[in-house]
Parts: C-alpha cells; structure tokens; sequence
C-alpha cells in the first residue's frame, strides 16, 4: 500500500496557544524535546541512535539526544517494533526533512530516507495502524527493510559515507557551492562538481584543436623585491609579488630566526685552500654522529711511531697530539666475557685476562658448625662462616600428668620442658553413654559414663498428623493430645491489586520495596470492556537502574493504547500504566524476590 501523509495527532491535545510573558527569560520547550523540525545538537555523536548492550524492550536511552520508538525483542521468536506517530513519518523526536544544527561542525544536518514510500509499501504486512499511532515490526521482510531504515544513523563525510548513502545529510540551502571541476580542450568544456554532488557543464570555450597555445619560455626573479617576472612564447609577461626568500640565512648572512638544515642524504663541506680560517663561536659547540657514525679530525700532524700518543686541547685553545706523555701504564679499556673474565686492554699496547672470584658451592658441619664456601679455581681463600649451632635441637616426646595438668616435653639433647596451667581431673572424662526420651512426661535422660543420669523435661510434643475443615487446622501430637487453630480464610488470590477506573496515563498501579527485595514478577490481565490482553511482567533493579519485559498473549482486539512502564523512585520500584486511550481494568497478582 502506498503511503497516505496525515497531519499528526495525539491523545493528549492542547486546547488553545501556548505562549509566555513577554518579560519573562524562558519559552514554552527546548527544540531538541520537540518531534522534528529545527533543533541545535553539539556534536555529531549526537545525531546517532544508540542501543545499549544487552538492552531489551523499549530502549530509553539518555544518550539519545534524538531517539526513535524502537522495541527490542528478548527472545529470538518475538518481533522487534518501531512505533510511528499518527503522521506515519515521525518516530520519538525524528521526523522526515528535519534539520539539526551540529556545534561541532558548524554545518546543519537533514535527516532522510530517500525511498521511504517504497519501504511503507513492502512493509505493509506487518503494520498496525491505529487513531493515534502506527506500530510496525520485523515479522515480515519488508518489515524488517523499514525498521533498518529508521535504525540507520550514518552521517554524510563520517566514516567514509557519501551524501548517497547517508541518512543524515549535510544541508546547503540555496548556497550550493562549487567542489571540483575538469576542462576538456578537445571539446572547449568545463565539467564542475558542486556541494550536493551534482554536475554541470560549461561551453562556449576556445579549444585547442586551433591556434598556438601559450606557455612559460622563461623568467627572472629579484631577490632583493621577492619579485618574479615570468615570459611567454608570445612576448608578454607576467608578474608575481610578494616571494617570501627561503634561504638559510639573509642577504648579509645573517639569521633572524632559527634554520634548520636537512642534508636529504648528502654531505654539506666548506672547502677552504691553504691560508683561509674557518671559525666557529658560539656559547655551546656540540659534535653528534649518527648512530655506528663517527665524528673524525684531521690534519694533527704527530709521529706514526710512538703509541702513547694523545689528544690535547691547549692553554691557546688549539688541539693537536702529543707523543711524549710520560707517566705509569694506564688502562685503556675494559671488556667482559661469558666465562666471569675481565679483559683489559693498556696504553702500552699489552692486554691480559683476569677472573674474578665466585661462590661455587659449600658445606655445613654439624659438628663445628662451621659454613666453609668454595671460590672458583682456588683463586681466593674459602670463607668460613662460624658461630652457628653445631647440632639442631627438637623435640622426641612428651608426658602428660592429669592429676597436676602438667605437660612435659621431651628435646634431643636430653633436655626436657614442663608446660602447666591445664584443668586437671583425678578421674577419666566424663560422657554420654545413652539418651531416652518418654513422649508422657516429654522428659529426656542422658546416662554418663560416672553412672549418674541427667534428666532434661518440658519438651514439646511432636505433631504427627493433623485435618483442616471449615477454617480450623486440628494437630495432632505424639502424647495423644490435639491443637486446635481457628479463624483461617483460604484466599483465593495472592497480592491481587485492581484499578477498575485507570483512565490517566502514569498512573501507579503498584510499588515494591527495593530496599527489602530484588526483583518482581507481575501476572496481570486488563480490559477497556472491549479489547483484552494478559500476560507477564518481569522485572529487576539495582541502587539506579531498572529493566523489565512485558510477555504477553495474543490481543483480543485491540490493547495498543495500553503500555506497561516501570521506574525508580526513592527506594520503590513503580510499576505504571501508561494509557493513550479509554478506561481500562488491571488486575494483577505479584511475586516479590
């Protein structure tokens, strides 16, 4: 069926204008509360549409600034929905063609879809129209197509979507824009491209299948003026102002900024020939190579043969070499091998080999008590460790001697250690030997190993059976005698609440303790007189959240104007009656966890 526009309604209407004061400092509602039209976001995430994971049910977001009426299914055999306003092009604050103004990208934002009337009509087997509201869902393909369409969030220029697949798309108004554009010499004709993504052609230009064409044959620049006059094959020029010299230091060489130079893989020299000086002052000089490079200085004249030779920075600033230092032979270098060694290499042109000590291992004699550690190939002496105890001491027994409560303990070394305080007793202990119980006297003797009886009385006598009849339970006990408990009325319903007069949407229809309990089951049945359904209710809640599902039977005729919710507030869980229409009867019958 083809999509037939009506011009929204709701059952809530107001009956004449809002409007405010005018000396009053607020309006009548944020447009980014209202359904469609224009409204102001402050960033693009905020476009998006957005199912928290594992979310079930009506999904009611907060970080939905603009959200849909979408339903999600709990199980995998019940449909997903989406309701439409009365208008069939509006869900939530969504509405086809309306305009949102993003802060964070300073452009304004259409929303779209574009083969919305091919999508009602695949989808109108699985609609449900109603006076206020259209309710669609996935029980068909085309269902399923449309409800797709309205879950889409994509943004034109966001994660590589083009204006032809976005939902969101960017708005021009009437300043449409030029973005690209190519010229065909062959055929005289420009091609541009603007801002919406369309095309169109320019023509009436001189081609080049005539005449010569004109090009650069050369030019002259000034640096002193930043000036470029360029010259063409035909004898004109042209002038460009205003270049800014990019050189590494000014005319007179000098810096007025800091330079960096990039050798780009190449060497930079400054050549000189026999008398030219070159100087370098500055308050740091800092020599860097690269990594495994070397920085290298020549032209130190020194004799080949002397092998003490070393570098010298002068009283009068100059470095060269010096042979003749004379002093004791020094260490040079110093390397490390796998085999605990340690390599020196000396001034003198020699190098040796010295190990260094380690443990290598131990023993304990116990009878010294002496430690004595081993060192590696006898390089050092063994250290002995003394002082320690030569034998271990433990214990090998023990006597106890009830008549003083003393423990005594027994060592190795012949020693032996009394422990007292314990409760003492000339006797064994005494205990239980037997139990009795006589059901007349409800009396208990417990027989002791002393020979002497305990007796236990005023029990209670056991029920054994017992009969209900017109409110009264009779019990009967094991001493022969019978309770008797009257005034009881068998119900025939448990926690059942009804509201025969529901009309005003909100209303409460029941709360629960959610400091006392966790969780509620609600059996309800309702009716307006006409249209019945029933079905369950299934709840949780934490200290700020609360989920819940609505299972229910097959409509007899008609119950959409009648939607479960539930809430927090202060310590209760509410469960509400949200209604669009009609007065409606609510029986329930609650289960508390």
């Amino acid at each position: 069926m083809s999509l037939i526009y009506k011009n929204p309604t709701s059952s809530i209407q107001l009956v004449n204008v809002q409007s405010v004061a005018r000396d009053d400092v607020y309006g009548t509602n944020f447009s980014v509360l209202q359904v469609g039209g224009y409204m102001e976001v402050y960033n693009l995430s905020d476009l998006d549409f957005t199912i928290p994971e594992g979310e079930t049910g009506l999904i009611q977001f907060s970080g939905n600034s603009i959200p849909i009426n979408y339903s999600k299914r709990a199980f995998p055999f019940l449909p997903d929905t989406i309701n439409l306003n009365s208008d069939n092009i509006s869900s939530g604050r969504r509405r086809l063609g309306m305009l949102v103004y993003v802060h964070e990208t300073k452009k304004t934002y259409q929303y779209t879809i574009d083969d919305y009337d091919a999508l009602w009509a695949a989808a109108s087997g699985s609609t449900t129209e109603s006076e206020y509201s259209t309710t669609v869902s996935t029980s068909t393909t085309g269902g399923t197509a449309f409800i797709d369409a309205w879950l889409d969030s994509s943004i034109e220029g966001v994660s590589g979507v083009t204006r032809d697949n976005a939902r969101w798309k960017i708005f021009y108004g009437t300043d449409i824009t030029v973005t690209a554009g190519t010229y065909n010499n062959t055929t005289g004709t420009a091609t541009f491209t603007n801002t919406t993504g369309g095309t169109f052609n320019v023509t009436g230009f001189t081609t080049g299948s005539t005449g010569t064409d004109t090009y650069i044959t050369g030019g002259t620049y000034t640096k002193a003026t930043g000036d470029l006059q360029l010259t063409d094959n035909l004898g004109g020029t042209v002038d460009i102002t205003g270049i800014t010299d990019t050189n590494i230091a000014n005319t007179d060489l000098t810096l007025d900024g800091t330079r960096l130079v990039s050798l780009d893989g190449n060497d930079l020299r400054f050549v000189g020939g026999s008398a030219e000086t070159f100087e370098i002052s500055s308050s740091d000089i800092i020599l860097s190579a690269a990594t495994a490079g070397s920085i290298s200085m020549k032209g130190l004249t020194a004799t080949t043969t002397n092998k003490q030779r070393v570098l010298v920075l002068g009283s009068n600033g100059k470095i060269f070499y010096n042979d003749n230092i004379k002093g004791d032979t020094a260490i040079s270098a110093l390397t490390y091998n796998s085999e605990w060694g340690v390599t020196k290499e000396l001034t003198d042109g020699t190098s040796g080999t010295t190990q260094l000590p380690f443990i290598t291992g131990g023993t304990f004699n116990s009878g010294t008590g002496e430690i004595t550690l081993g060192i590696n190939d006898g390089l050092e002496s063994d250290i002995i460790i003394t002082g320690l105890s030569a034998i271990n001491t433990y214990l090998t027994g023990g006597t106890y001697d009830n008549s003083t409560g003393t423990l005594t303990l027994e060592r190795n070394d012949t020693v032996t250690v009394d422990i007292t305080g314990f409760t003492t007793g000339t006797t064994e202990d005494t205990y239980v030997t037997g139990v009795t119980y006589d059901e007349q006297t409800r009396g208990l003797t417990l027989g002791l190993s002393d020979g002497v009886s305990f007796e236990a009385t005023g029990f209670s006598p056991t029920i054994t059976g017992g009969t209900y009849s017109d409110g009264k339970i009779s019990l009967e006990n094991n001493d022969g005698t019978s309770t008797q408990i009257e005034g009881l009325e068998i119900l025939t319903h448990i926690g059942t609440t009804t509201a025969s007069t529901v009309s005003v949407s909100g209303t409460t229809i029941d709360t629960v303790d959610t400091t006392l309990y966790e969780g509620a089951f609600f059996d309800y049945v309702i009716n307006d007189g006409t249209n019945y359904r029933a079905g369950r209710i299934q709840s949780v809640w934490d200290g700020s959240t609360i989920t819940y599902n609505d299972f229910s039977t097959v409509d007899i005729g008609s119950t959409t104007d009648f939607v479960w919710d539930m809430e927090l507030l202060s310590s209760d869980a509410l469960l509400k009656a949200n209604i669009a229409g009609g007065t409606w009867n609510i029986r329930i019958i609650k289960n508390i966890i």
